[in-house]
C-alpha cells in the first residue's frame, strides 16, 4: 500500500492534459524591467532571513535598518525585486526600481502611501497615472505605482515612466533574461549584456571601449548575453554563476574576462580583506569573511559550450549551525 499511493499520484500527474497545466509564472519585476535596465536582484526576504540566521548572520539586525527607511517590514512581502539602470549620469553609480509583493494582508495602495510620504501627486506616462511622493533620491522625486495584484512598484520619477512606456518585450532584453531565470534561491542576480554594454559605452564618450578599461574585460562583455548568479547560503554550492555567449567563440572571451577579473581580485583581496575584518561587526564578520574569502580563493571555472560556469562551495565558516 505504502507504494501504491505514491504510484497512484504519479500516474494521476502525469495522465493530466499539459493544456490543463499553467504555465509556470514569471519571475517579479519581470514586467517592470525597461529597455535601460541591465541589471535585476530578485530576493524571497523570509527565505533569506531563515537561511541568513542558519549560517550565523543576525539578519533581523538588517532588517531593522531597512524598515525604518522604507516602510516596509521584509516579514510582509513575499518577494522584491531591484531593477538597476548602471551609470545613469552624474555621480551617480546606479539607479533602481524596486517591484515589492507583498502578502494579502497588505494592500498595495495603502503601502504606496506610507511608501511615498503621505500626500502624492498624480501623474501619467504611457496611458497609465502613477503617483510622485515628497521625498527625493539624488535631487530626483520619488514616484511609483501601486499594480492590480498589489505589488508596489517605486522609484524615481524619470525611471517610473521609462517602465510605464517600456514597449514589447524584444527592447528588453532584462525582461527576456530575468524570464528565462531560476529564481528557486535566497537570491537571484541577472545581468543582460546589451544595456550594460551600451551603458557603459555611452558614458565612455559615446564610443565602444572605454579608456583604460583591460582589453579582455571589454572583449568578454562584448561577448557576453546574459549572465545568471544563484545564492544559497545553506547549500553545498553557496553561489553559481552561469555566464552565456552566443557561442563557444564567445564564451572563450568571457572565460577569459572572468580569468582577468578573478586575478585581479584576488591580487587585491588581502588587503581590502584587512580593511573589512577591521571595520566589519563582530556578529558579521566571521561569515562574511568565510563567503568572501571562498569566492576569491576557491572559486571553480568551466566552460560548456557557450556558457561558462563558476561555482563556489561553502566554506566551513558558512556552515549551518545546530
Amino acid at each position: 500500500m505504502t507504494r501504491f499511493v505514491p504510484a497512484l499520484l504519479a500516474t494521476v500527474w502525469l495522465s493530466t492534459p499539459v493544456a490543463a497545466q499553467a504555465p509556470p509564472a514569471k519571475p517579479l519585476g519581470t514586467e517592470y524591467a525597461a529597455p535601460n535596465h541591465a541589471v535585476a536582484i530578485t530576493v524571497d526576504p523570509n527565505r533569506l532571513a531563515k537561511s541568513a540566521k542558519a549560517v550565523g548572520l543576525p539578519a533581523d539586525k538588517l532588517w531593522a535598518q531597512i524598515e525604518p527607511n522604507t516602510k516596509v517590514d521584509p516579514a510582509t512581502l513575499e518577494r522584491a525585486t531591484v531593477l538597476i539602470e548602471p551609470l545613469p549620469g552624474g555621480n551617480v553609480a546606479f539607479m533602481p526600481v524596486g517591484v515589492f509583493r507583498f502578502t494579502d494582508k497588505v494592500d498595495g495602495k495603502t503601502k504606496l502611501t506610507e511608501m511615498l510620504g503621505g500626500a502624492l501627486t498624480p501623474a501619467t506616462a504611457g496611458g497609465r497615472t502613477y503617483s510622485k511622493g515628497n521625498w527625493k533620491i539624488a535631487g530626483t522625486t520619488v514616484a511609483g505605482f501601486a499594480a492590480a495584484d498589489g505589488t508596489v512598484v517605486l522609484g524615481v520619477a524619470d525611471m517610473i515612466e521609462g517602465v510605464l512606456t517600456a514597449g514589447g518585450d524584444a527592447k528588453r532584453p532584462l525582461a527576456a533574461a530575468l524570464a528565462a531565470a531560476d529564481t528557486d534561491h535566497d537570491l537571484v542576480l541577472v545581468v543582460a549584456g546589451k544595456p550594460l554594454r551600451e551603458r557603459i559605452a555611452k558614458v565612455a564618450g559615446g564610443g565602444k571601449k572605454p579608456a583604460g578599461m583591460p582589453d579582455p574585460v571589454w572583449a568578454g562583455l562584448e561577448a557576453l548575453d546574459t549572465a545568471t548568479a544563484a545564492v544559497d547560503l545553506t547549500a553545498d554550492t553557496v553561489v553559481r554563476a552561469e555566464f552565456r555567449a552566443a557561442d563557444a567563440d564567445g564564451a572563450k572571451a568571457v572565460r577569459g574576462m572572468l580569468e582577468f577579473a578573478l586575478t585581479a581580485a584576488k591580487a587585491a583581496y588581502p588587503d581590502a580583506r584587512k580593511g573589512m575584518e577591521a571595520g566589519l561587526p563582530p556578529d558579521v564578520k566571521g561569515p562574511t569573511l568565510a563567503l568572501l574569502d571562498a569566492v576569491v580563493n576557491d572559486h571553480t571555472l568551466a566552460t560548456d559550450g557557450a556558457t561558462v560556469v563558476m561555482t563556489v562551495p561553502r566554506p566551513k565558516g558558512l556552515a549551518p549551525k545546530k
